[in-house]
């Protein structure tokens, strides 16, 4: 994994924090053949395979999640608007929660270059 954080050093990263239990609803819904890497794991029921495959993932790879330029997180979106559930978070609305932290980024980085400058 070391090779693509030099590459993305280049760009600005964004972690989309879901939680893993609205992922593994997600993945149930479209079928969990549809994701290699959420493969059996014995378990009695699609959600509880995808769960814990999902589970495993993120242990492997949430420390390199939580390097991300910043986060989005569908549970604090959902939460600012008064959503029960997240699947009323839609494509749109996450769309618009990572151009408003790109611009945080953008407005950071200009006010360390003036400081620096000044």
């Amino acid at each position: 994994m070391t090779g693509y954080r030099s590459y993305l050093r280049h760009g600005v990263t964004i972690w989309l924090d879901v939680p893993l239990e609205a992922l593994a609803k997600r993945v149930v819904a479209v079928g969990v053949e549809s994701r290699p890497l959420l493969g059996a794991t014995g378990s009695d029921s699609p959600y509880n395979q995808a769960l814990e495959s999902l589970t495993e993932i993120f242990k492997v790879r949430g420390p390199a999640y939580s390097t991300a330029d910043a986060t989005v997180s569908l549970q604090k979106v959902a939460t600012s608007m008064d959503f029960e559930d997240l699947s009323f978070v839609t494509p749109t609305i996450i769309a618009i929660q990572v151009l408003e932290e790109i611009n945080k980024l953008i407005l950071q980085k200009k006010q360390l270059n003036s400081a620096a400058g000044a």
